[in-house]
């Protein structure tokens, strides 16, 4: 095996964990919370595990994922015409199928290593209120895109 084989199949050293105090939100609560609060609460939740692990650049690059996805899932939503039949639930199951993909391959070791060293994470109730806020932060930006494109674009004009 040559010294390159050998360093791929070494473990790579985690980041450290600053502090157990800090806790964490679990893959299972932030695919709960997603599908409830869609991308942007996925968004806050992971990046607020990132910070627990130090790791404040990938929490900024989280937020903006989150955000671009979100706006490219409002776009989807209204570009696919009203003929194509698609199941109201079809989005929520997308996205909080891809969190539960996603976290464990990008937080998965830290995670692990949090909790062997007897880290906590939060409780299934802050979970649900911030899946709930992220719902209500998400139907008023769409009445607010919903209500700004009727002004800007009404129909009745002729």
């Amino acid at each position: 095996m040559t010294e390159f084989e050998e360093s791929l199949q070494a473990e790579k050293p985690l980041p450290e964990v600053i502090s157990v105090d800090e806790k964490i939100y679990t893959v299972t609560q932030i695919r709960v919370a997603t599908f409830f609060g869609g991308p942007l609460v996925a968004g806050y939740l992971i990046a607020e595990n990132f910070k627990a692990f130090n790791e404040y650049d990938k929490a900024k690059r989280t937020w903006l994922i989150a955000i671009g996805v979100t706006v490219t899932v409002f776009a989807l939503i209204f570009a696919i015409p009203e003929s194509v039949k698609i199941p109201n639930i079809a989005f929520p199951l997308i996205y909080s199928w891809a969190t539960y993909i996603l976290v464990p391959k990008y937080q998965g070791q830290q995670m692990q290593e949090h909790f062997r060293a007897e880290g906590q994470s939060y409780n299934w109730g802050r979970a649900a209120v911030v899946g709930l806020i992220g719902l209500a932060v998400t139907l008023v930006l769409l009445a607010i895109g919903i209500f700004g494109f009727a002004l800007l674009f009404p129909s009745g004009v002729s």
